[in-house]
């Protein structure tokens, strides 16, 4: 797999960098080939090919840290931490599927509004190859980027509630004749026991690999529903191939993502969200993890 790497982002983790001439020979002696460097807006872009036994180096941390041990520069700490507020709106989470979901982190965030994006963040996604869409989805996409881990935003005010306005997000496996419209429009018929995400009354996304239209983040968005999820490896690649789509998501949820992740992940994508929408408020977590992964 071949991903553009920013070296003015990946500098903002290591303390020290290297210049890029130092890190394309550090990169290409000990890390992953370079299949070649662009400059571009006063930046240096790098081609690299990631092999499928490498999946950390698909985030800016991950090949920070390998930049530091062989390029002898130190880490940068990295400890993302949010002070959850009262909300009106409650959370809860069912995962019916604990073999195929292993981790459901969720949050609730609400004072949120479909504005662009600051400058900084939209260059750092253009520098990787993603386009900006809005505040709340570009946070996403930056901390799939940074961390490896895939996140999703749910518009809150689309899902289903209880009487007494509750939300519930349930992973379990897709029906006979379920559809899904997909966010760029394309209505899918879901294999049989294919893992989605979805509230009470229909599914929201194929776990791992697209997300669905009806409660996609736009420009009247005010609630959110954070996901931050671990996936079966395995799964996500059947269901990608099932319905014959392939994403950055799918992409790295195929190599293993560690459970440990997802939290740090969301604390990360809410402190961003903080700084962007500072009079928002955001709900604790809720962690749905049954079966805890062996620590090494």
């Amino acid at each position: 797999m071949n991903i553009p790497v920013s070296y003015k982002t990946l500098t903002h983790y290591l303390d020290g960098a290297p210049a890029p001439e130092k890190l394309s020979d550090i990169l290409l002696t000990h890390i992953c080939e370079v299949e070649g460097t662009e400059e571009k807006n006063g930046d240096t872009i790098f081609e690299l090919k990631v092999t499928p036994d490498r999946g950390h180096l698909l985030s800016y941390l991950g090949l920070a840290r390998e930049v530091a041990v062989f390029g002898d520069v130190k880490l940068k700490s990295f400890s993302p931490k949010v002070q959850s507020s009262e909300i009106r709106t409650k959370l809860s989470v069912e995962v019916r599927e604990p073999k195929a979901c292993l981790r459901y982190v969720g949050r609730v965030v609400e004072g949120v509004d479909g504005r662009e994006s600051p400058v900084w963040l939209k260059e750092a996604l253009e520098a990787s190859g993603q386009r900006s869409i809005n505040a709340i989805v570009d946070v996403t996409n930056f901390v799939m980027l940074e961390l490896g881990q895939p996140m999703h935003a749910f518009d809150g005010d689309l899902l289903s509630r209880d009487a007494n306005g509750e939300i519930k997000i349930v992973v379990r496996n897709s029906e006979e004749n379920e559809k899904i419209e997909t966010l760029d429009g394309k209505e899918i018929i879901l294999p049989v026991g294919t893992l989605v995400i979805a509230d009470k009354t229909r599914p929201l996304a194929i776990a791992g690999v697209k997300g669905g239209a009806h409660a996609g983040v736009g420009g009247k968005v005010s609630t959110i529903v954070l996901e931050s999820a671990t996936f079966d490896s395995a799964l996500v690649r059947k269901a990608s191939a099932s319905v014959n789509i392939r994403t950055d998501s799918s992409r790295r949820f195929e190599h293993n993502r560690a459970p440990e992740i997802a939290p740090i992940a969301m604390e990360r994508a809410t402190e961003l969200l903080l700084e962007i929408f500072p009079d928002a408020k955001t709900g604790g977590i809720v962690d749905v993890y049954p079966r805890q992964a062996n620590p090494y």
